[in-house]
């Protein structure tokens, strides 16, 4: 009898994985806006990362990246 498919510490892998996307996309944020805090990210550059990411299929860790850094932009302006 095959043994049951597990999967230990899964969290961890996601975790792992969430991080590495965040990462890869504020590096690429970075690059592209040529800031190096969230902070100074204005909010026009924030209204593009948002239509940029509508396109982004909601499912990908890439579209939860670029809601992270909306998230963190709209916590440190308020």
């Amino acid at each position: 009898m095959a043994k049951k498919f597990e999967w230990h510490r899964l969290h961890k892998y996601e975790e792992n994985l969430d991080n590495k996307c965040y990462e890869e996309t504020w590096e690429i944020v970075t690059e592209n806006y040529g800031v190096d805090e969230v902070e100074q990210l204005t909010e026009e550059m924030i209204s593009e990362i948002e239509t940029f990411q509508s396109t982004v299929n909601e499912f990908s860790p890439y579209h939860y990246a670029l809601q992270r850094i909306i998230n963190d932009w709209h916590d440190n302006i308020e």
